[in-house]
């Protein structure tokens, strides 16, 4: 099976047994912080291959870590879910936001 599912990772949420056994690309963020999102975006859209714009990637997913705190350059989960959605970063944008289990208002109401 090609690889074209990028799976992004964080700080300690690692998962190389789901990378490889769903042939996912493995992509590390450092928190779920603006600044990660910022860079797993770029990647993305920078990511384009030859004149006709094709994605290496037909989908995405992340998971997030959870400090527990809304600190400084805290992203939001639709931030997440704005890049892992957008036809601007990969083929087919149905991307996942997985949370260690946890609904994406739980995240976002324990980081206030």
């Amino acid at each position: 099976k090609t690889p074209n599912h990028l799976f992004g990772e964080s700080f300690i949420l690692t998962e190389p047994f789901w990378c490889l056994r769903t042939a996912s690309i493995p992509y590390w963020n450092l928190f779920g912080i603006q600044e990660s999102a910022d860079r797993m975006e770029e990647y993305l859209k920078s990511s384009h291959q030859g004149e006709n714009g094709r994605f290496p990637y037909n989908s995405a997913s992340t998971m997030l870590f959870s400090h527990g705190v809304k600190s400084i350059g805290y992203a939001p989960t639709e931030r997440w879910v704005s890049i892992l959605t957008s036809p601007d970063c990969v083929a087919n944008p149905k991307g996942r936001l997985l949370i260690g289990g946890l609904y994406c208002s739980i995240f976002d109401s324990i980081c206030y």
